[in-house]
């Protein structure tokens, strides 16, 4: 009788001490999420009609220019508010798709008909010229006078590179022929030719390290990186990965023990030969490559089924922030944006999810704790400041 009052009066002090306790760490849990998440400093929308920020860059001012999907520019305040629009663009562009500041005003990559072409303004947006580059796709900001483009030549495929001035002159070009890659069928293999399409491109001492994909068709890619000499001369490349493995580089960054790339891999987990398909998914990695040029891939443990990568920055404490989407294999449709914060071993530190009416184009920083993100919400050019923890 008094071991079962004992044991009685053991489970009444045990669920006395039980609900506090449980209670403490669901505040704790909830405190620690709520410190550890991003904060929305402020946040606006702007009526664009049918079109969306696409891009934003600062200027010294606290100012922002930002551009959108139907060639117009509009420069805002540091709190978001509108100081001026300019359509005058839209009439010669259909988009713009980026941004870059340069020592005396700003590049703009714009698209007319089927190509890309480069626009120069200054920082009152008025138009200093207009260049055009055969197959242009995309831009790289190096420094304030010195800028990469990347381009595929029409003709016969090539994936090229200019360094130019932020004048537009040109200081080196060179030009990269399609690689041999090994395909295969049920039957058998051979080898095919493959385009390279570079992503990225980023200065680390007298080098430039490019990082893109090889394109072999079918969801079938290769990660791809290169090293040039200061001239442009190619010194190493490198191919990683299998056939299967679909991946491509976004983003790289030095860090202080070498380089991190910042990809997304397609994966097919089908088995053809047996007549089994299941879903594919997308993956985010990072690819470190150390001072002693060894390779290490970590695959990010995200909340969700599949995932991209759009970009990244790095952050002073060697950190990254990466910007993201969620991706619906079934549907072939992004459905919510991401932003996460990870070390350069590729190990989470935490994520904030946006809703799904807003749809994030760019991410740009303004210092190592406050972000600029702009795209559209509800059909509306978006802008917004976020904080970090």
């Amino acid at each position: 009788m008094n071991l079962n009052n004992n044991l009685k009066s053991k489970n009444n002090s045990f669920k006395k001490w039980l609900v506090p306790i449980i209670s403490i760490i669901v505040f704790i849990f909830i405190i620690f999420n709520v410190i550890n998440k991003p904060k929305v400093v402020w946040e606006e929308t702007y009526n664009t009609n049918t079109s969306y920020f696409t891009d934003v860059e600062l200027n010294s001012n606290g100012n922002f220019i930002v551009v959108d999907s139907e060639g117009i520019i509009t420069k805002l305040n540091s709190r978001g508010d509108k100081i001026f629009i300019n359509k005058e663009y839209s009439r010669i562009f259909e988009s713009f798709k980026s941004i870059i500041s340069v020592s005396d005003g700003y590049l703009i990559l714009g698209k007319k008909l089927d190509e890309y072409l480069l626009l120069k303004i200054d920082f009152d947006g008025k138009k200093r010229w207009i260049k055009s580059f055969n197959g242009l796709h995309n831009m790289e900001k190096i420094d304030e006078n010195q800028i990469i483009l990347f381009g595929t030549n029409e003709n016969n495929g090539y994936e090229y590179l200019f360094n130019i001035d932020s004048n537009g002159n040109e200081r080196w070009s060179t030009n990269f022929k399609k690689i041999a890659i090994k395909k295969r069928t049920v039957d058998t293999s051979y080898m095919a030719k493959a385009s390279i399409n570079f992503m990225t491109a980023k200065k680390l001492g007298d080098h430039y390290v490019l990082a893109g994909y090889v394109d072999g068709g079918m969801f079938t890619t290769w990660g791809y990186t290169c090293i040039l000499d200061q001239y442009g001369n190619e010194i190493s490349s490198q191919l990683t990965g299998q056939e299967s493995d679909g991946k491509q580089y976004e983003d790289i960054h030095e860090v202080k023990d070498g380089f991190v790339l910042i990809g997304d891999q397609y994966i097919d987990d089908s088995d053809y030969d047996a007549g089994i398909l299941r879903t594919s998914y997308l993956k985010i990695f990072v690819f470190k490559i150390d001072e002693s040029r060894e390779y290490r891939t970590k695959y990010l443990k995200t909340p969700y089924l599949s995932a991209f990568i759009i970009s990244s920055e790095k952050l002073d404490d060697n950190s990254l922030l990466l910007l993201g989407g969620t991706f619906n294999p079934k549907a072939l449709s992004t459905q919510s944006n991401f932003i996460m914060k990870v070390n350069t071993n590729g190990n989470q530190k935490w994520t904030k999810t946006f809703s799904k009416e807003i749809e994030i184009e760019s991410l740009k920083k303004i210092s190592d704790k406050e972000f600029i993100l702009v795209g559209k919400k509800n059909n509306k050019g978006y802008i917004s400041k976020i904080k970090l923890p």
